[in-house]
């Protein structure tokens, strides 16, 4: 009954609420599975794959860029 009033108090306690706010509840684990489960694979591959696209277009710019800020981090 002890810890029951002390807990009952800890949600009661408005300036806590106030200063701290509210815990939050950590998710079940069902809810977990049903976000992997509504995934969709190929339109994440797509992202990555664009991504990566993007990445080897850029990359020919941030090797002649990068002795530049190493330059400019060194001092």
């Amino acid at each position: 009954m002890l810890f029951k009033d002390r807990n009952e108090k800890r949600h009661q306690d408005r300036l806590s609420q106030m200063m701290f706010g509210t815990r939050r509840q950590m998710k079940k684990e069902s809810d977990i599975q049903s976000l992997i489960a509504n995934v969709d694979y190929m339109e994440l591959m797509e992202h990555v794959d664009t991504i990566m696209k993007s990445y080897s277009e850029f990359k020919p710019f941030i090797n002649k860029i990068n002795p530049m800020i190493g330059r400019f981090l060194k001092k």
